[in-house]
């Protein structure tokens, strides 16, 4: 389960990082917002890319919290913005191996680039897939009084 909390400023680029692998790095995995607002997630396991998830869209200067599981023996993917659920699908890739990682920016020789626009607050990566229940509960916790 990969979760965090976002407020974005402005969309001026083309891609924003939420999460990326380093290069090299165990499997390249991109967990991204687009100039729309449209979250994508990709993981490059074995000299294949694929975007795993698009079509849910975060607005600006809102705290919104972002969810991810992935049960790799079910290969099942939901995704979740402020708790709901707005996407399961399936893929198979197996056991994730992330390695190294860079939170709100992407390296590109030696360059950051992709840079978060905006805050991210609370970002935990979980070794288990957390429940609807789960993830509801850590929104209610999260949401400011």
């Amino acid at each position: 389960t990969f979760q965090t909390w976002v407020s974005i400023d402005h969309f001026d680029q083309s891609i924003q990082t939420i999460l990326n692998t380093k290069q090299n790095h165990g499997d390249l995995l991109h967990w991204q917002l687009d100039r729309s607002g449209e979250v994508h997630l990709g993981v490059k396991p074995r000299a294949r890319f694929e975007i795993l998830e698009r079509n849910m869209t975060v607005g600006t200067r809102d705290w919104v919290q972002l969810s991810v599981t992935y049960h790799s023996s079910d290969n099942i993917i939901r995704c979740y913005i402020n708790a709901t659920c707005v996407k399961e699908t399936t893929h198979e890739l197996g056991e994730l191996v992330l390695g190294e990682c860079m939170l709100g920016a992407w390296q590109q020789n030696g360059k950051m680039v992709r840079g978060l626009r905006g805050r991210m607050d609370e970002f935990s990566l979980r070794q288990r897939c957390l429940s609807d229940q789960e993830i509801a509960e850590s929104f209610k916790a999260g949401m400011p009084n």
